[in-house]
């Protein structure tokens, strides 16, 4: 953060040669995963990690229990797995039927609104079946689930995503609309089976609630007593017949599937019949995708649909079964219709072929932990298919497992893509901590910031507050820190006082309980070597991170990460740094925070050294390779070679899933603004320009593939009586 720069951070009170680290009772990740679509306009999607918010068999969001004709049940879902408490519209869920004793089918529909009559779920007696289902909310914040059967079923639903409320006006948002039946080939006047390898043109826009010019439709569609197994591919009017699928079925099930269609000419679609037998076909449309250009977060694009994956002939993943309890990694970003960047989540029609054993399929964002949700059901060799929507990874990946005890083949056919968040989420005001005093008053002057601080941050995002406060010193006994530029020494105890009253004040005055991060940094410019080492990291954590963590542990979504900036500019070495690291995660459970800058390191391409002879693998290392899952990286973003450097720094050691873990970008606009201040205002980033220069860079390298950032923080100067205006010093944030 320059080469004068001292950060307000602790120091920790355990003995140097404690052999256990200290567990924070608050322990946490240090960031939930990041909403990937920032949901803002009314029919804008959220997509939301998969969540469970029913299971009959458990008691799980309802009496356990088997669901009958004559007691539907109603599920709570609004504030509930992610799902926001107000302002959503429609819900996506995952409904799944199990054991049923009779063949039927389930409705799901708004609490408070009549029962529509289209089915959402089809089923045969004894065969456990999944589909994906769009569903208006009750203004209760909750729908009915229905058995249309005889006989009875346990049921399952889990939610991968939400529609915010209000009349939808932006190219690539959706509405919904009464659910209505536009087409049954058993009714009317002359019914007919469509017949092998036969096709149905379906006129969408225009029927139903569903305008002629809508882009694309959501249906629910079902496939009746097929005389033979196989699949129908539903596709635009007017283009060629894709080699993809959307319903699987075998001879004499019903099956049915929500399908994304992009309408054709003359708001058509096509459903083709690939199988050797003659179908019955039903469409139930649930809603449509605005037309135009989607170019706002959480909008949907819908694609030509493509096969990303079979693992029969080897597209997407190697030709080979795969085995029970496997997963397949799938690209989904830069492919078949699908940008490089900008991709918050995913529509695709999942297929099973040929099970060797019941069991289910789970898909989930690479890079998060497996949830406990099924997208798929399938029985012993059948071939069934189910569409999902699902957030991508960070890498622009999914992750597809196996849940059975048997091996299956897989397949997934995209139709469309929601776009990621092309601005910051929110950005928050940091600060350099100038004005401690050592005395009582600190608490007082602490609360008063943190108070300033949460009323400034917009609510329904995650915000990181920094605390940079300075290099650490020993005196004796005594560890502490020393404020940058002022010098005031400041012991660990008396900076743990104060930053407790920083986190009260904070809390206290926050209109929500949405996460926010409260990162306490030091950097490696201390004065001895005895400072910049194993023993400092321990001390700033135990003596610092560790007490605050325990302090903030009643506040609900506040988490206390302990920071460096370490840079070649400062006094420490680079093997000091790497030792800080070491020492700091040994010695607590807590999150850490690398917010260096990378001085002088190239800007022109890769391979080339950094400052005072460190290397971008060295920076690599310490922004993650010592400890690749503890390790969180907030770059200094002050210039746009800055964001340059990082790229290549990012791809230096990257490696499959092997690669830095951004979480954010790093400016200080706001100190640089104080007369005197040194900066060189040329081409100076705000806070918004830091981010997207950085998220660029970042998702402009192939090896790294960045679909999203969920911070943004600017610096500011503390300037109460004690501290001066500026920050007496030049911020270049290594570009020297």
């Amino acid at each position: 953060m320059g080469s004068v720069r001292r950060f307000v951070t602790g120091t920790v009170v355990f003995g140097v040669g404690l052999a256990s680290a200290v567990t924070v009772a608050s322990a946490a990740p240090l960031y939930a995963p990041p909403t990937p679509s920032t949901a803002v306009m009314p029919g804008a999607f959220g997509s939301i990690s998969p969540a469970r918010l029913l299971d009959t068999r458990t008691g799980s969001g309802a009496p356990a229990g088997k669901v009958t004709s004559a007691h539907p049940e109603t599920l709570q879902v609004l504030g509930r797995g992610g799902v926001p408490a107000s302002g959503v519209s429609a819900v996506v869920l995952t409904v799944t039927v199990l054991t049923p004793t009779a063949t039927g089918g389930v409705t799901v529909w708004a609490n408070g609104t009549d029962k529509p009559g289209t089915t959402n779920v089809a089923f045969v007696k004894g065969v456990n079946v999944a589909n994906q289902v769009v569903s208006a909310v009750g203004s209760d914040g909750k729908v009915e689930l229905s058995d249309n059967s005889p006989g009875t079923f346990d049921l399952v639903a889990d939610v991968s995503g939400y529609y915010l409320a209000g009349t939808p006006t932006a190219a690539g948002t959706t509405a919904l609309v009464a659910p209505a039946r536009i087409l049954d080939t058993r009714a009317g006047a002359t019914p007919h089976r469509v017949a092998p390898g036969g096709t149905v043109t379906l006129t969408v826009g225009g029927h139903g609630g569903v305008p002629s010019e809508a882009g694309a439709a959501l249906l629910d569609l079902t496939v009746l007593t097929p005389s033979a197994g196989g699949g129908v591919t539903a596709y635009p009017a007017g283009t060629s017949k894709p080699a993809t699928s959307t319903i699987t079925y075998a001879a004499g099930r019903i099956i049915a599937n929500l399908a994304a269609v992009k309408l054709g000419t003359g708001a058509q679609i096509v459903l083709a019949n690939n199988s050797s037998g003659s179908i019955d076909l039903v469409a139930d449309v649930m809603g449509y995708v605005l037309p135009g250009s989607a170019v706002a977060a959480a909008t949907y694009v819908s694609t030509t649909p493509a096969r990303f994956l079979d693992t029969r002939t080897g597209v997407g993943a190697p030709k080979a079964a795969v085995a029970a309890g496997k997963t397949v990694t799938l690209q989904i970003a830069g492919r078949g219709g699908v940008p490089a960047t900008n991709v918050a989540g995913v529509t695709m029609t999942v297929t099973v072929v040929s099970p060797d054993a019941a069991g289910g399929v789970t898909v989930w964002p690479d890079g998060e932990s497996k949830p406990g949700t099924t997208n798929v059901t399938f029985a012993s060799k059948q071939s069934v298919a189910d569409l999902v929507t699902v957030p991508v990874g960070a890498d622009g990946r999914v992750v597809v497992s196996n849940n059975s005890p048997g091996s299956v083949a897989l397949v997934a056919d995209v139709v469309g893509y929601y776009r990621a968040d092309v601005l910051p989420i929110a950005t928050s005001t940091s600060r350099y901590v100038r004005n401690l005093t050592n005395t009582a008053s600190d608490a007082s002057t602490m609360h008063d910031e943190g108070c300033a601080d949460a009323q400034g941050n917009a609510s329904g995002s995650e915000h990181l507050q920094l605390l940079d406060i300075g290099a650490q010193y020993q005196s004796g006994s005594t560890w502490g820190a020393a404020l940058s530029v002022v010098d005031t020494k400041v012991p660990d105890a008396n900076l743990v006082t104060a930053i407790n009253g920083y986190v009260d004040g904070y809390a206290s005055c926050r209109t929500g309980t949405d996460r926010t991060i409260v990162a306490i940094a030091t950097n490696n410019d201390a004065l001895t070597a005895a400072v910049r080492g194993t023993s400092a990291g321990g001390r700033w954590a135990g003596e610092v991170i560790n007490p605050v963590a325990a302090h903030a542990a009643s506040y609900a979504g506040v988490v206390i990460a302990g920071a460096n900036d370490i840079e070649s500019d400062f006094r420490g070495l680079v093997t000091e740094a790497a030792a800080w690291t070491r020492g700091y995660l040994a010695a607590t459970s807590a999150p850490y925070i690398f917010i260096g800058a990378a001085t002088g390191c190239p800007t022109t391409g890769p391979g080339g050294t950094c400052k005072w002879g460190w290397t971008e693998r060295n920076y690599f290392d310490l922004a993650h390779g010592i400890a690749p899952t503890r390790i969180l990286a907030l770059p200094q973003i002050y210039y746009q070679a800055n964001a340059t450097q990082w790229r290549y720094i990012a791809a230096t050691g990257a490696s499959g899933a092997n690669r830095v873990d951004f979480i954010g970008s790093l400016s200080e606009f706001a100190a640089c603004q104080n007369p005197g201040s040194g900066c060189d205002l040329t081409g100076l980033l705000t806070a918004s320009a830091s981010w997207q220069a950085l998220r660029s860079a970042l998702s402009s390298n192939a090896a790294i593939s960045l679909q999203r950032l969920p911070i943004s923080t600017d610096l500011r100067i503390d300037t109460d009586p004690g501290a001066p205006g500026s920050a007496k010093r030049v911020t270049t944030a290594g570009v020297n």
